[in-house]
């Protein structure tokens, strides 16, 4: 094996190239993987492009915060029926992992329980779909809105209860709605696009409406029974769609909203001329956006590992069994594969993702 490999990275603001960096050996309890595929996010932009995060902690950067590949080295204390060279896995990048875990890149070092095998009935590629916004999914579920989800196709203690998913065919989305329904749900109102409404009913929602319509807040109240609902998770975040979702819940409800909220803009990616990322609402605010209450908390997924029971079950054997079993299956996914170089590729991606190109889907990168 080489000393360095190819990788993506931003060393400083709107600055990406492909570089050779050093290739780092596993410590205990980590594995290097050889990376096959990876992806770009909304974050990177932020972070590079758009400077909303201090450059000082964030760059350089290397993006890719799914990968799947091949294990190349394991280190000390990694045992074989954990993991071992040749074994097809898959996982997710936290911040706290370093430069070096990055999936852009051919070799990324990662903490043994961020991978999971991937099935034999998944390819590397679909699996790349998975991690980050499966585990965002579960962990909105059970931390934030505090349910008692199992990882089991049975109706669970909350099944009757009325959910509400704003953004629904977004990544992160079709994996609350898979595991809604995984859990016997039978109240699960998805606010999308009309043109996702079957795949969404395919995956479990039970309502599926439009919020181009100008009463879809009516028309959630309505297939709730005249009810406010349970629970809403609102992915998209912004001003508007939190007003809305505001309208849709009461005293009693809870309320997760994905983070950062977009202020100012009304899409996923802003152009960064335009708005304001958004970490939490003042008292103010709340009163103006929730006019009836409701607990309101917010989505942190980099937080996740802090629960020692997710953080050693979740990527290592929730999620593969989920998909072994076919209860969750991969979001569809726009693969590139070329041109040659990875920053070409890279560089079509980002383009992909700066003008909203992509719904529905998540975007896919041969390394």
């Amino acid at each position: 094996m080489s000393s360095s490999h190819n990788a993506l990275i931003a060393r400083q603001l709107r600055s990406w190239k492909e570089e050779q960096v050093e290739t780092p050996a596993p410590g205990p309890g980590e594995v290097l993987v050889e990376v096959l595929y990876s992806t770009l996010i909304p974050f990177d932009i932020e972070i590079v492009e758009q400077g909303q995060f201090d450059p000082e902690k964030w760059l350089p950067h290397i993006p890719g915060i799914n990968l799947a590949g091949k294990v190349a080295k394991v280190g000390e204390g990694v045992l074989p029926d954990r993991l071992k060279a040749g074994d097809e896995v898959f996982g997710m990048v936290l911040p706290t992992y370093g430069r070096s875990a990055g999936g852009m890149q051919r070799f990324a070092l990662l903490p043994h329980e961020a991978l999971g095998k991937i099935p034999a009935n998944i390819h590397p590629a679909d699996a790349t779909t998975v991690p980050d916004n499966l585990i965002t999914s579960w962990w909105t579920l059970t931390h934030y809105l505090g349910l008692p989800l199992e990882p089991r196709r049975e109706k669970q203690s909350f099944a009757d209860e009325s959910f509400l998913v704003y953004g629904a065919s977004s990544t992160t989305g079709q994996f609350l709605i898979q595991l809604l329904a995984l859990a016997g749900c039978t109240r699960v109102i998805a606010v999308a696009s009309p043109h996702h409404y079957d795949y969404l009913r395919s995956l479990g929602a039970t309502h599926t409406l439009s919020y181009r319509d100008a009463d879809w807040v009516d028309q959630v109240v309505a297939v709730n029974g005249g009810q406010k609902v349970k629970y809403a998770i609102d992915i998209i975040a912004t001003d508007s769609s939190l007003r809305g979702v505001g309208k849709t819940v009461g005293t009693d409800s809870k309320v997760a909203v994905l983070l950062p909220m977009k202020f100012g803009h009304d899409k996923i990616i802003s152009d960064g001329t335009t708005g304001q990322l958004v970490w939490s609402l003042d008292d103010d605010q709340k009163a103006s956006l929730f006019t009836q209450g409701g607990h309101i908390d917010y989505v942190r997924t980099f937080l996740y590992n802090t629960d020692e029971n997710l953080k050693k079950n979740l990527m290592t054997t929730i999620i593969p069994d989920l998909l072994l079993n076919g209860w969750v299956k991969p979001t569809k996914k726009e693969l590139i594969e070329e041109p040659s170089s990875l920053w070409e590729r890279a560089t079509k991606a980002l383009h992909l993702l700066r003008t909203n190109a992509v719904s529905g889907q998540k975007i896919i990168i041969k390394v």
